[in-house]
């Protein structure tokens, strides 16, 4: 029997009730979905991170019985989570650079500097408070809506309606730097 039509069984046994399958499901499918994760993404922790949505995922979704395909379903779960991943990862840099970038000042005509990571990191904590600076450091350490809420022992509606506040506080820092330029 070869790899794809033991799959199949076990997958059959996993949707009829046999909870000890879906873990012979996972360590057969884990290395090929951490493989593609990582082919898409670059990045070990992320990858690792997609792997472990797609099978909560997988675990979560009611109607398992009715997925005929089901390794096709399993990579588009993960190939959705890795661009998921990607466009957070990549907003947060877009963040951080267009807040490095943007926020400069001029202290003589002449003399232009770039405010580097830590300063911009000063300049937010002291803009926002605690408990926003505290979810904006958890959303630069990568961590989801799900995670950040469970560590901060909030909903997790709270902290999407949170880090929506705080992308406004952070445009307001960058309208004020903007203004501030103009002036010098």
């Amino acid at each position: 029997m070869n790899e794809s039509q033991n799959l199949y069984f076990l997958w059959r046994r996993y949707t009829s009730g046999d909870q000890k399958s879906f873990k012979l499901i996972f360590e057969t499918l884990y290395p090929s979905l951490f493989s593609y994760a990582l082919r898409l993404l670059k990045q070990p922790d992320l990858a690792e991170n997609a792997v472990s949505d797609t099978f909560t995922k997988i675990i979560q979704y009611p109607n398992k019985n009715e997925i005929d395909s089901h390794e096709i379903w399993f990579f588009k779960i993960i190939k959705n989570n890795c661009i998921s991943y990607w466009r957070k990862h990549n907003r947060r840099n877009d963040i951080l650079i267009s807040l490095s970038d943007d926020l400069k000042f001029n202290s003589y005509p002449d003399a232009e500097f770039a405010l580097d990571k830590s300063f911009i990191t000063g300049m937010i904590s002291n803009r926002l408070n605690k408990r926003d600076f505290t979810i904006w450091q958890l959303m630069n350490e990568g961590y989801d809506n799900s995670e950040i809420a469970k560590i901060m022992q909030i909903t997790k509606k709270t902290v999407g309606n949170r880090k929506s506040l705080i992308r406004a506080n952070l445009v307001g820092i960058l309208e004020e730097t903007e203004n501030f330029n103009t002036t010098c």
